[in-house]
Formats: structure tokens, sequence, C-alpha cells
């Protein structure tokens, strides 16, 4: 085949009247490759058939084309199985990808340092003394 520049350029010269320097190329390239002269004429008996709409299908093409639909496979049907086990496949990985990004968040809050152990488990609270522990088991709302 020729090259995809020529072949675009002959259809555009089909189309619309190239510059003078497209032209010339086009004519040049015409002459050095024997394929695109084909191409050409074939492409000229194309469109003067295609502009006086005489065409016409061989006989017998609607038996053919009704044959090869009635012999056409069903279409492919989901069946419920395979939506339920579809269904509870992303279940599945949903909730990896959720529990995944839940442990990814946490190690990156534990490495920075914004969240630590201790905040987390409450240990830091009664850390200290004993004091802190007996007064706040000790503690009454006084504002009830």
């Amino acid at each position: 085949m020729v090259h995809e520049e020529m072949y675009e350029l002959l259809l555009r010269s089909f189309d619309q009247d190239l510059s003078p320097g497209d032209q010339e190329v086009l004519d040049k390239a015409i002459i050095r490759f024997p394929e695109l002269e084909k191409e050409k004429k074939r492409l000229q008996q194309l469109r003067a058939k295609m502009i006086t709409g005489k065409y016409a299908f061989k006989s017998g093409f609607a038996s053919r084309v009704m044959k090869r639909v009635s012999d056409e496979q069903e279409p492919l049907i989901l069946t419920p199985s395979f939506n339920r086990s579809l269904s509870s496949a992303f279940l599945r990985i949903a909730m990896t990808a959720v529990a995944a990004v839940i442990v990814l968040l946490l190690s990156i809050y534990l490495s920075e340092g914004s969240i630590d152990v201790n905040s987390l488990t409450g240990a830091d609270t009664f850390s200290g003394s004993d004091d802190n522990l007996v007064s706040y088991m000790l503690y009454e709302d006084y504002n009830k």
C-alpha cells in the first residue's frame, strides 16, 4: 500500500481542489506508484456508480441475509446465578479494598505522628500517676 499521506491526498483531491504544490506531489506519486493509479481509477468508478444510483444486489440477496440472521446463535443472557456470583465477588473485592485503604491511612497517620497508638487506645489519659486514674474513676458529673 502506498503511504497513508498519499492516499489521504488522493481522497482529498476528489472532494476539493488541491493547492498547486499538493497537486504536483500527488501527480508525481501517481506516476511513481502504479497501485495509487489503480486506486484512483477504482475510486473514480465507485464515485460514478454512486452518483448514477444504478447499483443492484445479486439475486437471492434477501434470502441469504435472512438465512444468516436465522442461523445466528442466541445472544448471551446472564443467568441469575452468574449475577449472584458476580455480586458476591464484587462485594469481596470492595471490602478488601476498603480495608486496605483504612490500613494505609492508619499507617500514614502513625508514621507522620499526627495520631499515636496511645491516643487511639486511650492509654495516655491514665499515664503519669495513679492519682489520674483514681480521680477519673471517682469523677461524678455535678451538672446533672
